[in-house]
């Protein structure tokens, strides 16, 4: 796991937490709700002070299972190669394609199933990591969000990032996921991605307050559970896919954004989050 910080000047700085992840990449426009994603891409990147978080599965190549049998089964240099080629080409072209223009706005990225050896030697993630100029966060991130007024941090909000594992057919399996962890981590916003379903829910933390020479307060903190979402169709007319093998529900394709208005409130900064999708 990895803990990182990112500044934000201005105490009332509107910021727009965009999750991206789960597109799974192949190279095939059809296979993800391309156009959608462009789409979405754009609204990220208009909207109030823009910064990306890598939910994992960026390309569709390889998964574990997979990744053993291409350890135990290719032994040739060449076809190795082949393979690196691949995975480096997918990666070029989903950023040649769509995240691009995301360059620079990343808080990081984690990693997901999905992912295989670059030619350079790196994991696609990594690679993926150096081409936006962002911080891997390996399985599992922890995002300071830190308001500055000049130099001094006003207020502040903790953000965990982790791909995700497991099943769950019902649209609330990533919130289960985060509620059972959550009394584990004091974190603001807790995002997972890996179940391609798109869900919010939130609770509140009581906060009890008994400063000397002062009177006690009694206040609460929310907490904000967010499923990540994801962009493949999983049904193509004319096509085989596991997803239709199986039977498998189809999902509301999409991500969310995560809002964050500051505000003060009695003098005492106050992040207000907002969570759309």
């Amino acid at each position: 796991m990895r803990v990182t910080r990112r500044y934000i000047q201005g105490p009332e700085t509107e910021v727009t937490l965009c999750p991206i992840g789960d597109i799974q990449w192949a190279g095939d426009e059809e296979e993800i709700a391309y156009d959608h994603l462009l789409t979405h891409m754009d609204r990220c990147l208009n909207s109030p002070h823009p910064l990306f978080v890598g939910m994992g599965d960026y390309i569709d190549f390889a998964s574990p299972s997979t990744r053993e049998a291409l350890r135990a089964a290719v032994k040739y240099d060449t076809a190795n190669r082949v393979l690196h080629d691949t995975s480096t080409r997918l990666v070029d072209d989903i950023v040649a394609r769509v995240l691009g223009p995301t360059k620079g706005k990343w808080v990081g990225l984690v990693q997901g199933h999905h992912h295989y050896r670059c030619a350079n030697g790196q994991d696609s993630d990594e690679y993926l990591c150096h081409l936006l100029k962002a911080e891997f966060l390996d399985e599992l991130g922890i995002i300071h969000l830190k308001w500055r007024k000049g130099e001094r941090v006003v207020g502040e909000v903790v953000v965990m990032a982790r791909h995700g594992e497991g099943g769950g057919r019902m649209p609330w399996a990533p919130l289960q996921k985060l509620y059972n962890f959550s009394p584990h981590i004091r974190a603001g916003v807790l995002l997972e991605g890996h179940h391609t379903k798109k869900g919010h829910s939130s609770f509140d933390q009581l906060v009890s307050r008994a400063p000397e020479g002062q009177s006690n307060t009694l206040d609460h903190e929310t907490v904000h559970m967010v499923g990540t979402g994801g962009w493949l169709k999983g049904y193509l007319d004319g096509r085989r896919t596991y997803v239709s093998v199986a039977g498998m529900a189809p999902v509301t394709l999409g991500q969310p954004w995560v809002h964050i208005r500051p505000t003060f409130r009695k003098d005492e900064w106050n992040p207000l989050v907002t969570v759309e999708s």
